[in-house]
């Protein structure tokens, strides 16, 4: 389904996956919709998913801080499947739900990534 990736539909760049429920660390997705692409070609990834797309934002951000841009960042967080960084849900053992645990593990992981981003924008203000 060509026709509905991105850069079919005016976008200049891509970094993401094209469907959902991606798991949130490396490894291999079996689903085709999800597979981490940087344009039309499947890459790999490192870190974990939140803190790889903000990483990916920021590094759009710096590159394109000379002229306008427009950047579209859609998070997979906070949705299923439910995967929390290890050190965050560490953070949260007073929470003995593990589901609500994880849950607040990866809201923090987010707004980590979200304040990176809002801090690279802000210095090319």
């Amino acid at each position: 389904m060509d026709h509905f990736h991105p850069q079919s539909r005016g976008f200049d760049e891509f970094y993401g996956v094209l469907g959902g429920s991606r798991n949130y660390f490396p490894n291999t997705a079996e689903r085709r919709d999800q597979r981490v692409l940087r344009g039309h070609k499947e890459v790999g990834f490192k870190h974990y998913m939140t803190d790889t797309l903000g990483l990916e934002a920021e590094s759009f951000i710096e590159k394109n801080q000379e002229k306008p841009f427009f950047l579209y960042l859609s998070y997979t967080a906070v949705h299923t499947p439910m995967d929390a960084r290890a050190d965050k849900f560490e953070k949260y053992s007073n929470i003995k739900n593990t589901s609500r645990r994880t849950l607040a593990a990866m809201t923090e992981s987010l707004y980590d990534s979200i304040s990176g981003v809002m801090a690279k924008l802000c210095c090319y203000m």
